[in-house]
């Protein structure tokens, strides 16, 4: 198994990036932001992973961002989703992020309702 398979076979969210790249760094805030923790996985310049990235259709290689296994893509595909308000969906199916409603989980790590709520949010 290749170490991109292993990471996300391990992690719900893994970014691979550079310590250059500041665009990187502003996607992981951004999901940072929803309560996620990724798996930050920082590529040495001429890496072999970057050539694994590229089998698996990173153009560009950095940010790379997969979510529940899946590569969702760089910076401009994390961005739309964001502001069609997906990315906190996805991160939710990939229980990187659970919906707390007075401290109770609505959903297990199954993806099993333990409760019927009603999701109330803030946006409109």
């Amino acid at each position: 198994m290749t170490t991109v398979k292993i990471l996300l076979s391990e992690n719900p969210v893994v970014v691979f990036s550079k310590t250059t790249c500041c665009i990187s760094h502003s996607i992981i805030e951004l999901i940072r932001k929803f309560g996620a923790n990724p798996m930050i996985y920082e590529l040495p310049y001429g890496n072999r992973i970057e050539r694994e990235l590229q089998e698996l259709g990173c153009s560009p290689i950095v940010p790379a961002v997969f979510i529940g296994k899946k590569l969702v893509g760089d910076a401009n595909e994390l961005i739309t989703l964001n502001l069609e308000s997906k990315l906190r969906s996805l991160l939710i199916n990939a229980n990187a992020i659970w919906i707390m409603i007075g401290g109770v989980p609505v959903m297990d790590r199954d993806m099993r309702i333990t409760r019927k709520w009603k999701v109330v949010t803030g946006d409109k």
